[in-house]
């Protein structure tokens, strides 16, 4: 029964190789025959018959130079000779390229013409000495023996190329005839290969349907057990003994950035840590869970890194269960967890504890001091009697106190409903140069008093900003207020405002002690400080977050200029009202001392 199916498949296998290979042979030889006829042998015909007129045309005036001595029938002989001398190279060029077998023919034309052509222009020809002329007509059958010569083998040569045309067209000819014989005889095998394969299907067909049934409950599973992997929101890496992938499910693939087809056959290690950087990588040898499946041994680590294609990473929970079969270990399955959100819920679970703790620390210490000030005053009221100058001055003490901490439970208001996104502004065309003016005078006596020259600067023509005007004054009531700070006696503070591209800079710049990379980090985080010794007086550290967050709102930008020892410069882009008009006032700008 083998033997009597080995047959058919060869047959089967013999004519489906024909059908494939000979009709394409067959076509690939009537092209090639096609493209040199029309790109090989009709040009040389042409090229053959362009010399054969072209040599009739020289006679022509060569006669006529020697009937009438005309000089242009001499030249315009010459230029033909010239133009003779083009076709023999183009043709010798091609019959070259082609080996056609006319070389002899070309070599014997070549030779009559030029021999015929020295007689012309050699020493004595009728071309080189106007007295040749008149002799030369004595010897005119001589040169017209020449040329028949000539006529000769242009002929010749032009019945080579008609016969290597003639042949190449029968060899067409001949091929298409053979290929519409072999069409015949293919058609007919085609038929044969499909009876063959008709035999050959009923006796597998019998096969076929008994391995059906154990092939679709097969299949049955592998679907079931896959639709489980795909639908996993884990990755799970099947893993050989040598460590190798041999499946990947859809989260798996995406979890590491590694299609499927791609990571089949791949190192694990190199899938989960080939891109890590030096500091953190370890060779093959040293991974936990190479070890742990070679000694068929089942490992969890939830605390590794996993690092993508890409060179991106995330953190994960890595488990590794061996497959064994009875006591041999064939291999092993690898549940990756992504633990991304599980360490971002931790880190922020771990910044709301820090922000609750510094809140409290911050507004503790904050409120404790004015609140033990306005407790000691009032219970010095309440239990002296005091003369009027006495009991003002206590009172006066208790107004600055609450005074102090209305102004922290504003600030904490205020970063609240920065972080919350609800700030309220209420934007209007608010002039630039009362604003700085007014907001420089607020500061004036206390810039006097710690020994600072205050100054501001207004460019002309500034057009309003569109601006919340309480809050700009107390955007740059905290820059100045901060400037105040940490600047020297003996220092400067400029206000300044000029037009810039998207609207107003407003700019507060001192020559005080500056801030480290670091601090110009952290400079708008909530409850951040500097830390300084000799600053005049404590901040809770929210005054530039509140800053960060008013300017926000405005639709501007904060950018920050400091060197340490030298001084800082703090720029608030505004938005300027639509209207160029309504500018922001004119004349020269003021200095306050």
């Amino acid at each position: 029964m083998r033997r009597a199916g080995f047959v058919p498949l060869g047959f089967i296998a013999l004519s489906l190789l024909a059908l494939g290979v000979l009709p394409s042979f067959m076509s690939r030889r009537i092209d090639a025959v096609a493209v040199q006829i029309e790109s090989v042998l009709e040009p040389a015909r042409r090229f053959g018959q362009d010399l054969t007129l072209l040599q009739a045309r020289k006679a022509a005036q060569f006669e006529a130079y020697l009937l009438t001595g005309d000089g242009g029938n001499a030249q315009r002989y010459l230029d033909l000779e010239n133009l003779e001398q083009e076709r023999f190279e183009q043709l010798q060029d091609i019959v070259e390229r082609s080996e056609l077998a006319v070389r002899a023919q070309i070599t014997a034309l070549s030779a009559a013409s030029q021999t015929w052509h020295a007689a012309h222009v050699g020493e004595g020809g009728p071309l080189s000495d106007d007295v040749g002329r008149e002799v030369y007509l004595s010897v005119l059958p001589a040169d017209l023996r020449r040329y028949e010569a000539v006529l000769r083998a242009a002929a010749e040569l032009e019945a080579a190329l008609v016969a290597e045309v003639t042949a190449a067209r029968r060899e067409m000819d001949e091929a298409r005839q053979a290929q519409a014989r072999l069409s015949i005889a293919l058609a007919v095998l085609a038929l044969g290969a499909t009876l063959g394969v008709g035999v050959i299907g009923r006796r597998v067909g019998a096969l076929g349907r008994e391995a059906e049934e154990g092939r679709a409950d097969a299949l049955r599973s592998r679907r079931e057990m896959g639709a489980v992997l795909e639908a996993s929101a884990d990755g799970v890496v099947g893993m050989d003994l040598s460590g190798r992938c041999s499946s990947l499910n859809r989260t798996g693939s995406e979890l590491l950035g590694v299609p499927e087809h791609d990571a089949q056959g791949r190192s694990v290690h190199d899938l989960l840590h080939g891109k890590a950087p030096p500091e953190e990588a370890h060779a093959p040898e040293a991974c936990p869970l190479l070890i742990s499946l070679d000694a068929g041994m089942e490992r969890e680590d939830p605390e590794s890194v996993v690092w993508r294609r890409d060179g991106t990473s995330f953190p994960a929970d890595l488990h590794l269960r061996p497959l064994v079969d009875g006591r041999e270990v064939r291999g092993g399955v690898l549940t990756i967890i992504d633990m991304t959100s599980v360490r971002e819920a931790e880190d922020a679970l771990r910044q709301a504890v820090r922000a609750r703790d510094e809140v409290v620390t911050i507004v503790s210490h904050d409120l404790r001091n004015p609140l033990g000030t306005v407790m000691a005053a009032a219970d010095l009221l309440a239990d002296l009697p005091l003369p009027p100058e006495k009991r003002d001055e206590q009172i006066a003490i208790i107004r600055r106190a609450s005074s102090r901490m209305s102004r922290l439970i504003e600030d904490l208001l205020d970063v609240a409903s920065i972080e919350a996104g609800v700030l309220a502004v209420d934007p209007e065309p608010v002039p630039v140069r009362p604003l700085i003016e007014d907001t420089a005078e607020l500061f004036r006596q206390p810039a006097k008093g710690a020994g600072l020259v205050l100054e501001t600067t207004v460019a002309e023509d500034l057009p309003p900003i569109l601006a919340d005007r309480g809050r700009m004054e107390q955007v740059l009531g905290n820059l100045v207020g901060n400037a105040l700070k940490f600047t020297d006696v003996g220092g400067r503070i400029d206000l300044s405002a000029v037009r810039s591209e998207d609207g107003v800079r407003l700019s507060v710049t001192d020559t005080g002690r500056g801030i480290d990379s670091v601090g110009r980090e952290n400079l708008f985080d909530r409850f951040w400080r500097v830390e300084s010794s000799g600053s005049r007086g404590t901040g809770t550290g929210l005054g530039l977050t509140i800053v960060h967050g008013i300017v926000q709102a405005h639709g501007g930008r904060v950018e920050v200029e400091s060197a340490v020892g030298v001084g800082s410069a703090f720029h608030v882009e505004i938005p300027a009202v639509p209207d160029p008009a309504g500018g922001g006032g004119k004349g020269a700008a003021s200095g306050i001392d």
